[in-house]
């Protein structure tokens, strides 16, 4: 359908070619590594210093010459071109937003889990760029006895049945 970037009359005839609009220059923009906006965005996620205003300028410099991208006199948006129009994305708060870290109380729950593989990756500890630092000893390496570990488990368990369940809505 044409709403959908695909011009065809349906049914197809077999043999008949279906034309569509090539959409690489945009999938390039988004996701070549390592300039790519997406790959670029995480980049400046992880670095304690970056601002919605660096990722902004490093995506000018990088980008100021795509034919598929436009700043705005604004300071602080972009418009990227995609097959069915033009998309304007604020960085205002954009970097913020890429971390979303988990809640202690998540995390807290999933460190106790019975699975080691789960564990390992929950007992890290979240830096403040929301990046993972993994502890090298402790729950999970194995070295608490097995009444502290029993312990532990049941203390996590309390906590997460105790947990208020707030209600995540995500708009349209």
């Amino acid at each position: 359908k044409e709403s959908s970037g695909i011009n065809a009359e349906w049914p197809l005839r077999p043999g008949e070619k279906v034309s569509f609009e090539n959409n690489e220059q945009i999938l390039d923009l988004l996701l070549t590594r390592p300039t790519g906006l997406l790959h670029l965005l995480d980049e400046e996620s992880r670095l304690a210093r970056a601002t919605d205003t660096t990722l902004l300028h490093k995506l000018k410099v990088t980008w100021q010459n795509h034919a598929h991208l436009k700043f705005s006199p604004r300071a602080d948006n972009f418009t990227i071109t995609h097959y069915a129009g033009n998309v304007t994305y604020e960085c205002q708060g954009m970097l913020e937003r890429n971390r979303d870290n988990l809640s202690k109380d998540v995390i807290g729950c999933l460190s106790g889990s019975c699975d080691p593989h789960v564990t390992e990756v929950f007992c890290g500890v979240v830096s403040s760029t929301g990046t993972m630092k993994y502890s090298t000893s402790g729950f999970a390496k194995g070295t608490l006895s097995r009444k502290k570990t029993q312990k532990r488990k049941k203390y996590r368990l309390r906590l997460c049945v105790d947990t208020t369940a707030y209600r995540v809505s995500c708009p349209s």
